[in-house]
């Protein structure tokens, strides 16, 4: 607020999200064309996450480097510089985005993003990691 009432504005350095890692977890319809902007749109190396990596259409494999199961998830989330959420919210996936689960295994710098169902994500721990 300072800053507003003085007129002192300085340039914030922004970082752009091509060449970035982005780890989308639930890479079904939707996961999938998340991953068709960031990988087509924006430069990103995106990699799928779903239960069931073989169910995977062509098209949506075209919008992936790579697509994993969940059980791979620890391997890929050092790696990730974004982690986007699009999980149903099927029972199982309750508290899914959890510490122990997720944030802890993620990178500090890491952005973290759901647009699933609120219910996947332990709140507490997300205010916790943050």
């Amino acid at each position: 607020m300072d800053k507003k009432v003085n007129h002192k504005w300085e340039k914030a350095k922004v970082d752009t999200i091509g060449g970035k890692t982005m780890l989308i977890v639930g890479f079904g319809d939707i996961g999938s064309a998340c991953g068709k902007i960031a990988k087509h749109g924006f430069g990103c190396k995106v990699i799928g996450v779903r239960r069931r990596p073989e169910k995977t259409t062509e098209e949506q494999r075209s919008n992936a480097d790579e697509v994993v199961s969940n059980n791979e998830l620890d391997k890929y989330l050092p790696e990730a510089d974004f982690v986007v959420g699009v999980l149903p919210g099927a029972e199982d996936n309750l508290n899914f985005f959890d510490q122990s689960k997720v944030f802890a295994k993620m990178k500090s710098s890491a952005v973290f993003m759901n647009i699933g169902r609120g219910t996947c994500v332990n709140e507490k721990d997300l205010i916790s990691a943050l």
